[in-house]
């Protein structure tokens, strides 16, 4: 569970993805202390997406995009 180093506060989801988006750190709803994230969240989160986005890249193409022989309109 991610908790306030300082008071023990438990963040909830939103603080959490608000702190993950954040580049200098958040600070505590209870005790006002500015927390970080560590920095081995910081290089999961880096691979974390890395592999989703090159595994997206990869396969949506494959499997969703259709070719034509002619330019078709939209609509």
């Amino acid at each position: 569970m991610t908790s306030c180093q300082n008071c023990n506060y438990k963040w909830s989801t939103k603080e959490i993805w608000r702190i993950g988006v954040s580049k200098n750190g958040r600070v505590c709803a209870k005790c006002g202390k500015k927390q970080y994230l560590s920095r081995d969240t910081k290089n999961w989160l880096t691979v974390g997406w890395l592999i989703p986005l090159i595994i997206i890249l990869i396969l949506v193409p494959k499997r969703f995009v259709k070719l034509s022989n002619k330019d078709e309109p939209l609509i």
